[in-house]
Order: C-alpha cells, then structure tokens, then sequence
C-alpha cells in the first residue's frame, strides 16, 4: 500500500492497481491474487482448506456439546469456555487415525480412550472437575457412579448425552440421584449402549453446583 498524489482524484481498479481514500489520504495499492475459485481449486491452497474444514467442524461440534449442556450448568463464569472447548474439539479429532487430512471427525476420535481423559480433564469455568473423584462402571440395565472421597454434595445428576456432531443434533436426557452414605449410584440407561454416548456428572449441595465435568 502506498501513497499517491495526483490532480485529479482516483478511485476504484486500473489495471492490477486498486485506488481509494484511507483516512483522508489517497492510497494505492495491488489487487489481491487471492480469490474463492482459486481457494477452491488451487493445488497450493490444498492444506489450507483442509485445515479450514476441520477447524469448521471441531467449532460447531464444541458449541452444539456446549448449548446441550447449558441448561443444567447455567453460566459456567468463563469469557474463555467457548475457545477453550475448541481446542479440546481439536486434540480430539486429531485422534482420528481413520480419516485422511481434511475429513478426521469427533465422533471417531472419541473412539480413542485417550480421548475421554481429555474431556474428564477439561474443567467447566466456576465449578471444581469432577473427573478425578468418579469411577464409572456397567451394570446390565444401570451405569455406576461411584464416588472416591466424600465431596460435600448432597445430589447426582447424571446427563448423558447422544451426539450426531455430523448433523449437529445432540439428545441429552439426565437423572438426579441422593448420594448415600456409600458414595456409589446406580443411574438407568437413557439410551441403547450401541450408540455412541457421552456422561456428564453433576454434583450440587441443594440447589448450587459444587462440581462439573465428564466421567467415563
């Protein structure tokens, strides 16, 4: 971009040249080589639009988990949450090992083991993470949520939730359990264990929410 005097004013494309006014000084300069078509098929953008694809996918699967789970967390207290989430969408779907750069997707990271740590790992904004103090287990008809240190709540909610990150759909139906002096809970399947299923865990002392985060 330059600076150009001239008698007579220019604005718009000469040539390659494009002229206009930038705070109240006429400027020149050349016209982008960079356009959709070439975006589209240019062999040296290949990487980019990869990376641009991916990138697309792993920030509305964060949001559409995110907007699933905001009517039983509330405000998490975290201007950050939304890009933080993102990031975990990221190291997630990088574990896909399947799909060929361009195309790796959530839902089959999710698949890794590895990738449940990192969501028990992530911590929701306010709330202290659950993820350390629960172990999870199946029995035929419940899944077990047992406690490894009394944590000063008195209630369970266990939200489990069936994602189609390809439509952007999520089904989440939760239950609310005491915590017994055992500290173990026995929460009914919500849905066909076939299907890929993710838990949230819950505990709250009345109506606050001490503790919040994905189990296993």
């Amino acid at each position: 971009m330059a600076t150009y005097k001239s008698p007579v004013e220019i604005k718009g494309k000469i040539g390659d040249l494009v002229f206009y006014t930038l705070n109240g000084k006429p400027v020149v300069r050349r016209k982008s080589g960079f356009s959709k078509e070439g975006f589209e098929n240019n062999p040296n953008y290949k990487r980019v639009k990869e990376n641009s694809t991916e990138f697309g996918h792993c920030s509305k699967s964060g949001k559409a988990i995110r907007v699933a789970l905001e009517p039983y967390l509330g405000d998490c207290k975290d201007k950050y949450l939304y890009q933080k989430f993102a990031k975990v969408m990221t190291q997630i779907k990088d574990m896909d090992t399947v799909s060929g750069k361009g195309k790796r997707r959530i839902e089959k990271g999710l698949q890794s083991p590895e990738a449940i740590k990192i969501l028990k790992n992530f911590r929701w904004g306010k709330y202290e993470n659950v993820g350390e103090n629960a172990v999870s287990g199946n029995a035929m008809f419940t899944k077990n949520i047992t406690l490894t240190k009394k944590l000063n709540a008195n209630s369970a909610e266990l939200i489990t939730l069936k994602p189609d990150l390809e439509k952007l759909v999520i089904e989440t139906r939760s239950q609310i359990l005491p915590i017994p002096k055992t500290h173990s809970m026995d929460f009914d399947f919500q849905f066909d264990d076939s299907a890929l299923l993710l838990y949230f865990l819950i505990l709250k002392k009345g109506d606050d929410i001490l503790f919040a985060g994905f189990v296993e």
